[in-house]
């Protein structure tokens, strides 16, 4: 939230937003981390509504559904100052606009360790809802792997029970939230989330982007998978409309399917 206002972190005794004029409380019924990202998905909306009256004049579907509720006058506050734009949308209660919401991409759970520090940068870069992790051990020896669960099938095409290496014995399974995505920053491996790491953050700074096409290849071995195939034609869609060269390989023998893998593309399914 201090990222996307350009707002200064300052310590002291009690937890609000503070401007020439205006003070907003941080400590609230909510609780600290809801009311943060409250007012961060608040603040995100509104400014996304007021834009419009800028260079893109679209006819945006939160606007035509907020304007009528809301005493606020987004072509005054398109010009105005952050800290007044930002002192007239918390003038609104959440609840009003709670439904416009649009379902955030990203919510991190971050061990508050020294070591989670430096992904910070690139978590609000994404604009990821930060929370202290809200954590329940997880038992290796029972755990249930959905991913390979979802993969393997037996010869009545049932889903096969797989459980979880012996080797793994620090698991975590973070608490579950609206957005899109999980991630977990810490040093334990997680259940239900990706685990993101500063050398991981680093190597995306170094990537360069591909030109062309993005070669995908799709293997299918099992003829019950034939679902999973037209699902990959539909995602990746024709080659005159999106940049994908969708190569599907079907029934492929082990030496076959080793010169798949030697071979050199950007995806593989």
């Amino acid at each position: 939230m201090a990222y996307y206002l350009g707002a200064k972190l300052i310590p002291g005794n009690t937890s609000q937003i503070v401007t020439d004029g205006f003070e907003h409380p941080l400590r609230t019924a909510r609780g600290f981390e809801n009311e943060v990202e409250s007012v961060l998905k608040q603040t995100f909306l509104l400014d996304c509504v007021a834009r419009m009256e800028g260079f893109y004049r679209i006819d945006l579907h939160e606007r035509q559904q907020i304007e009528p509720l809301v005493d606020l006058d987004f072509a005054v506050l398109y010009d105005a100052p952050i800290a007044e734009r930002l002192e007239a949308y918390l003038s609104v209660p959440y609840a009003v606009i709670e439904e416009f919401v649009p379902d955030w991409q990203l919510t991190t759970h971050v061990e508050p360790i020294s070591e989670s520090v430096e992904t910070l940068p690139f978590l609000v870069d994404d604009l990821a809802v930060i929370r202290m992790p809200q954590t329940k051990r997880v038992s290796a020896s029972t755990l249930q792997i959905p991913a390979v669960d979802e993969f393997v099938r037996d010869g009545d095409s049932t889903r096969s029970a797989v459980e979880a290496p012996a080797s793994v014995n620090s698991l975590v399974e973070p608490e579950t939230t609206d957005s899109l995505e999980q991630v977990w920053v810490g040093e334990d491996a997680p259940v239900g989330a990706s685990k993101a790491t500063t050398a991981a953050f680093r190597n995306r700074l170094e990537r360069t982007p591909l030109s062309g096409d993005i070669d995908t290849t799709v293997v299918c071995n099992d003829r019950q998978m034939g679902e999973e195939r037209t699902l990959a034609d539909e995602v990746y869609g024709s080659r005159e409309e999106l940049p994908f060269d969708v190569t599907v390989r079907n029934d492929l023998s082990t030496e076959k399917l080793r010169a798949v893998l030697e071979s050199e593309t950007q995806f593989l399914h």
